[in-house]
Order: structure tokens, then C-alpha cells, then sequence
């Protein structure tokens, strides 16, 4: 048959796609004209019986497929999101029927240019989506973090994992595995921005621990302290003299006055 040869897959692909680009523009048409957006709604069937087929799927990922589902489930003209029964077909696709081998550099290459990771991390956050959708959308995304940067949530994996001890963390350590928009970038593992993170979340700072392999600089000069205990001794001893002074001057005066003779009364 002509299917089963590697031209003829191609062109059917060709032609499935050229459907698909068709029906995302029809669609923003319609919703310009407050009309109901349904031109993907009805193409699902064709592209459920294309994408379930084990020897085209490669050959829709090599044509760019991910970035027309991207397309498909970005918001219409009017801010509203796409059918939920089209997001849920699309997120069944990615997690059942066809999904992404990221642990692949050609899969991890796709995803990236496709941008479909950032709009799948929006619907696994947006209040707008259904909660099935959600979950898949969370599901799917950790799926690919776990991948792409080796991350792990079984107990038993991060239990048998060898960990320095040390004195005391600078940062407790997360079991979960974070979800940021940055992650579906696909470069790999970087370092945190100091300015904040993707996902917007703050981490609470904690003292550092005083150990140290180097003393930290001191600003104590004992010369100074020296001079300063000087001139401090000084001022008390004035200070002191001066006190001793005008005693010495009060009890003279004292004693003068008493020493007087009284004068006799004149009668």
C-alpha cells in the first residue's frame, strides 16, 4: 500500500497537517465573529486515527506536530481558552497516545521549539481549565522535569542516594519536584536567580551556619583600643583632680568659719 512507504507517509502527514493549520485559522476566524470555534472540535476523529498509528507518529514529530498542537491550544482571539473537550484530547495524546521521548536530544530539540511546554505548564496552573485537565497537565509536565534534569520523588531513590553531611544545611532539602516554566526550557540544570524564580515563589532565607575555613576579616585594631584606653585614663584623672580641688577648697572655707570669734552684742 502506499501508506506503508516512507513517501507516501510523508505526503499523508503533509496533508493531515495542512488540515490542521487550516482549522486553527478558521477557528480564530469564527471567534472574531462571535461565532463558536469548532473546525479542530471536528477534526478530532482524523487525528485520532493518524496519531495512533505506531509508524507515523515519528514521522508528525518530524514535521513539526508539537507546535501545531501548541497552536491548537492556545488562547482565541478574545482571551477565552479552546474546547475542554479538544484540551483534554490533546493531553490524552501527549501522556497515552503519542508521547514525547525528551530523554532523546531530537524529542528534547522538538519540544523546545515548539513552545507546547510553557502551555501545557499554564493549564496544569489555570484556574480556567477543568480539574481532570489539570491533573493531566501537572502529570505531563513533571514527566518531563523528572527527564530532563533527573529529578526523582520515590523515597526509596533519594533514601539510597548518597548525601555529605554537614554541620547544617544552608537550604532544607525538597523531596517534590519544583515546577518552573524555566525548567521546560530544556537547556538543562541552572543555577537559581537571586531575583526571584519563574514560578514567582520566595524562599524564606535561613542563618548561616559559623563555621568557617577562613576567620572573616575583624575591624578591631588594638592600637586604636590602646590610644582610646590612654585618653579615657587621662580624663578621669582630671577629672578627679579637679573633683579632689574644689573639695580641698569647700573644707578650707569650712573651717575658717568656724575659727571666728563671735562679736559681742552692743546693748
Amino acid at each position: 500500500m502506499e501508506e506503508t512507504s516512507s513517501p507516501g507517509i510523508g505526503l499523508l502527514v503533509e496533508k493531515v497537517m495542512a488540515q490542521m493549520e487550516v482549522a486553527a485559522e478558521e477557528d480564530i476566524e469564527l471567534n472574531i465573529q462571535n461565532k463558536p470555534a469548532i473546525r479542530k472540535i471536528q477534526m478530532l476523529p482524523l487525528l485520532t486515527d493518524f496519531l495512533s498509528k505506531k509508524k507515523m507518529q515519528q514521522e508528525f514529530l518530524d514535521h513539526g506536530i508539537l507546535t501545531l498542537l501548541k497552536s491548537w491550544l492556545d488562547p482565541l482571539p478574545d482571551g477565552s481558552l479552546p474546547n475542554a473537550t479538544l484540551r483534554s484530547f490533546i493531553l490524552i495524546i501527549l501522556t497515552q497516545v503519542m508521547p514525547v521521548d525528551i530523554s532523546l536530544e531530537d524529542g528534547r530539540e522538538q519540544l523546545k521549539k515548539s513552545g507546547l511546554g510553557k502551555v501545557i505548564m499554564f493549564l496544569s496552573k489555570s484556574d480556567e481549565e477543568t480539574t481532570a485537565n489539570r491533573k493531566l497537565a501537572k502529570h505531563l509536565v513533571q514527566n518531563w522535569c523528572r527527564t530532563i534534569f533527573n529529578k526523582t520523588t520515590s523515597y526509596c531513590n533519594l533514601r539510597n542516594s548518597v548525601i555529605p553531611r554537614t554541620k547544617k544545611p544552608l537550604m532544607k532539602q525538597s523531596t517534590r519536584v519544583e515546577l518552573r516554566e524555566a525548567d521546560l526550557d530544556l537547556e538543562g540544570p541552572r543555577r537559581p536567580c537571586s531575583s526571584g524564580t519563574a514560578s514567582g515563589s520566595v524562599s524564606v532565607p535561613e542563618p548561616a551556619p559559623c563555621v568557617y575555613e577562613v576567620n572573616p576579616l575583624t575591624n578591631f585594631k588594638p592600637e586604636v583600643a590602646r590610644r582610646y584606653r590612654r585618653s579615657r585614663e587621662v580624663r578621669e584623672s582630671e577629672c578627679f583632680g579637679r573633683i579632689e580641688k574644689k573639695m580641698s577648697g569647700l573644707k578650707k572655707s569650712n573651717k575658717k568659719k568656724t575659727l571666728q570669734a563671735p562679736k559681742p552684742a552692743v546693748l
